[in-house]
């Protein structure tokens, strides 16, 4: 008998009270968890949950049989199974019925302790397996969140294809919960090219793969440092021949200063307000992998001394645990901030600086590698079409665009690039189809050179008594005329005063308009305003 119902935990379900049952029969906790190895990245730990010693020694055999790399956990009472789940991550918890008996000499239902696991380890898939044939039982456990439902009778081979069923849906889960938590914004670009600064960087990134110690990634914003970082992730896969290796990127810069040691480090349950489960770290995420800490001059001085102390030792502890983890990642560091000066004023450990650098990598700018720019422009191009929603090849941009941004480099290097061309397929006059045309890029107005740009302000009275050339075949017509200029007057407001509300105020308009029109010109959050 098998039986699989929806996943998820009926919140009207009854529940057992976790620290009143494992108060009922004390545990050692050191020795329960000293005897088991520390997890691994790619571990796939099963709990066996039995009262009944020839159920467990069955149910664990045919756990053997599924491989070497599952580590086989074994507990006789639900107090030692909470102790375990407590302590390790586990991936699959085979669970009978009737568990006990406790201190009071009473069984205790399996069933009503499904909700309470959950809770310690969301991702967990719970197979319930009992001598019960009751119907209503196997409802029960999947409407409290049980994975399935098999009997003790069931032939080994399916109960071995349930199992692996469970193992993979946690996994699932797993990975699903990395991505939430590490993923950042799109950053699609290629490491392209044939400068010398370019080959340069290829042979430093060729030589550093085959080590284990850390790399600190040196560079100007946008330069394509977390690129690199994934590059040094993918090549460091081929050269080891494993596949499944995970990369955990985090921006430091992102994260509160008040959450940074629990995203690095992990959570216990209990360890802060709201802290209802335990929460696995970047450490533990990345164990196997590579672990990407881009903006590092940002970490605080309170967390750079353990830091120091994962890169060293690969040791470390969960916010409100006690317990020692072990993880083995490789390390990859990004920042635009000169550390070295930093160590001088104090605001970086000397310490840590010397660990992270010890092999340094600079990324070279636009302007060490301008003869790469129609190659970097003809790989971001689908990513700009994309979020612009226009449809455009790289053969249908002028050439003379192209040698004018070689000419006058955008602020913000390759991600001043993505916003130039931004501007030129939204600016750009359009054709009765919609279709942008490319080619009277210069009628925009807002691609003016550093020469071009006159070098000081203009009143209203001077601006409106310029002679107008409006019979020129190069005029764009009335509407894209007053939409360059009207972009023009809230690009240069908005870079002089910073906050939609003064743009609003000194240009007589409504703040939710101002704020939808810098929006649409990608100034939202002041990259590289101009």
């Amino acid at each position: 008998m098998y039986y699989t119902g929806e996943l998820g935990v009926n919140p009207h379900s009854p529940g057992i009270n976790i620290n009143r049952t494992i108060r009922e029969e004390p545990v050692d906790l050191e020795k329960t968890y000293d005897s088991l190895p520390l997890d691994r990245g790619n571990g796939l730990t099963i709990l066996i949950v039995d009262d009944e010693e020839l159920g467990r020694v069955r149910v664990g055999k045919i756990c053997e049989d599924l491989g070497p790399d599952y580590k086989i956990l074994f507990a006789n009472t639900l107090p030692e199974a909470f102790n375990s789940l407590l302590q390790s991550r586990v991936h699959v918890v085979l669970l009978d019925k009737t568990v006990g008996p406790n201190e009071a000499d009473l069984a205790q239902n399996g069933i009503e302790a499904i909700p309470e696991m959950l809770k310690l380890q969301p991702h967990l898939q719970i197979l319930m397996i009992t001598g019960s044939k009751d119907f209503q039982d196997a409802v029960a456990a999947t409407q409290n969140g049980a994975f399935g439902y098999v009997t003790k009778d069931t032939p080994e081979k399916l109960l071995i294809s349930h199992i692996q069923k469970a193992v993979q849906m946690a996994t699932l889960m797993i990975e699903n919960e990395r991505l939430d938590r590490t993923k950042q914004d799109p950053d699609d670009i290629a490491l392209v090219g044939s400068s010398s600064a370019i080959a340069r960087l290829k042979a430093e990134i060729s030589d550093v793969v085959q080590s284990d110690r850390p790399i600190l990634l040196l560079g100007e914003t946008g330069t394509g440092k977390t690129t690199i970082a994934k590059l040094i992730h993918d090549s460091r896969k081929k050269y080891l021949r494993q596949k499944n290796r995970p990369l955990v990127p985090v921006n430091i810069a992102a994260l509160p200063a008040s959450l940074i040691e629990g995203e690095l480090f992990g959570s216990e349950r209990g360890s802060y307000t709201g802290s209802v489960a335990s929460k696995p770290g970047l450490f533990e995420l990345a164990d196997s992998g590579t672990l990407f800490l881009d903006e590092i001059g940002e970490i605080p001085l309170d967390i750079q001394k353990k830091l120091l102390t994962v890169v060293e030792t690969g040791v470390f502890r969960r916010v409100g645990g006690s317990k020692e983890l072990k993880s083995n990642f490789r390390l990859v560091c990004a920042t635009n901030r000169d550390l070295e000066e930093m160590v001088q004023v104090g605001t970086f450990r000397e310490d840590l600086y010397l660990r992270l650098s010890t092999f340094p990598i600079r990324v070279p700018s636009l302007k060490e590698r301008t003869e790469d720019v129609p190659e970097i422009i003809k790989s971001i191009l689908p990513k700009c079409a994309k979020e612009n929603r226009v449809q455009v090849s790289f053969e249908e941009l002028p050439k003379e665009f192209i040698e004018h941004l070689k000419r006058d480099l955008p602020k913000g290097n390759i991600r001043g690039l993505e916003q130039q061309i931004s501007r030129l397929l939204i600016h750009s006059p359009k054709d009765r189809n919609g279709r942008p045309l490319l080619r009277k890029w210069k009628s925009t107005g807002i691609f003016l050179s550093s020469a071009e740009r006159p070098s000081r302000s203009i009143s209203l009275d001077e601006l409106l008594s310029c002679p107008l050339d409006l019979v020129s075949p190069k005029f764009p017509g009335l509407t894209a005329f007053i939409e360059s200029l009207e972009s023009r007057i809230l690009l240069d407001t908005k870079a002089k005063l910073k906050s939609n509300k003064n743009v609003a105020q000194a240009l007589k308009m409504s703040q939710p308009l101002v704020s939808i029109k810098l929006k649409r010109l990608g100034h939202l959050k002041e990259r590289g305003i101009q």
